[in-house]
């Protein structure tokens, strides 16, 4: 058993590694991190390789940790929500790899003592799982925990508070992108996303399809593989909407190299992109009228 004077403890430096140290600002940090029941069966086998907390773990080891238990678990609920908050997909994806590997499904155990915790996922988090429902091994996964912490309100979001249809240009001094959408209906929209680099390559992006609402300001683009996922975000505002790469690169998005599509589009014409040509002159002609 390690045993270490209480002074001590207010400021020890343990050496992990020729170039890692871990400083314990005071005894209830090292008690309540390496002491608390379950964390250190963890961490201290591992303590001396590297295991400084639960940044350290894997999410599949934290997964596999949590299936292991059989009393207490806070630890572990807590340390997978850590790792979910950094990378939901990962965390989902390591609990139907377990549940493939054993009888059990531990992710509803996991959900119910996080309930207990009082933690409730934000929005930001929210979206993402959204993004993941269309995925058939890890979509059931996102509609437990958006059944379990979601606000209804925006669950079942009536649609973008401000109107979206219309063709969008990028403001940026060394790139050029269009964005054209349309709404379908209060969940889904068509897009088509088109990106050009700055010099001296100008290499492009061009992506295009159908996605849908997350609430009532935003909208996910999923692109990309399982494996090389691409999770593009808009944020609708009135007149415009600002692009962000939520996940992925320029290859898992499928463009040229060095593209990102971020930034914000301005609105240049409301009229809806995708309408057949002879449409959009007539609609041109009302507008003229008027």
């Amino acid at each position: 058993m390690l045993l270490i004077d209480e002074q001590s403890l207010l400021s020890t430096h343990l050496l992990i590694s020729q170039q890692t140290f871990i400083t314990f600002q005071n005894l209830n940090l090292y008690m309540n991190t390496f002491l608390s029941p379950g964390w250190t069966s963890l961490c201290f086998p591992l303590l001396w390789a590297g295991c400084s907390n639960a940044e350290m773990a894997t999410p599949a080891q934290m997964v596999k940790k949590f299936t292991e238990c059989q009393s207490t678990c806070t630890n572990q609920v807590l340390a997978i929500y850590e790792l979910f908050v950094k990378a939901p997909r990962e965390v989902l994806d390591a609990f139907y790899q377990s549940a493939l590997q054993t009888s059990e499904d531990p992710f509803g155990k996991w959900i119910a003592q996080l309930q207990q915790q009082d933690i409730t996922p934000d929005a930001s988090q929210m979206s993402v799982l959204q993004s993941l429902i269309p995925e058939p091994e890890l979509g059931s996964y996102a509609q437990q925990l958006i059944d379990a912490f979601g606000p209804k309100e925006l669950l079942h979001a009536p649609g973008p508070e401000v109107e979206i249809t219309g063709t969008y240009e990028l403001q940026s001094e060394n790139r050029s992108g269009e964005l054209l959408l349309s709404q379908l209906d209060n969940e889904a929209f068509r897009f088509q996303l088109t990106v050009i680099g700055g010099s001296p390559s100008h290499n492009q992006g061009l992506a295009e399809g159908e996605a849908w609402f997350a609430d009532k300001r935003k909208g996910f683009i999923q692109l990309g593989t399982r494996e090389a996922p691409c999770v593009i975000q808009l944020t609708f505002e009135e007149g415009q909407v600002i692009v962000e790469t939520q996940q992925g690169n320029s290859a898992s998005c499928g463009f040229g190299q060095g593209v990102i599509a971020d930034g914000t589009y301005i609105r240049v014409s409301n009229i809806d992109p995708f309408l057949p040509p002879e449409a959009i002159i007539s609609s041109n002609s009302n507008m003229l009228g008027q």
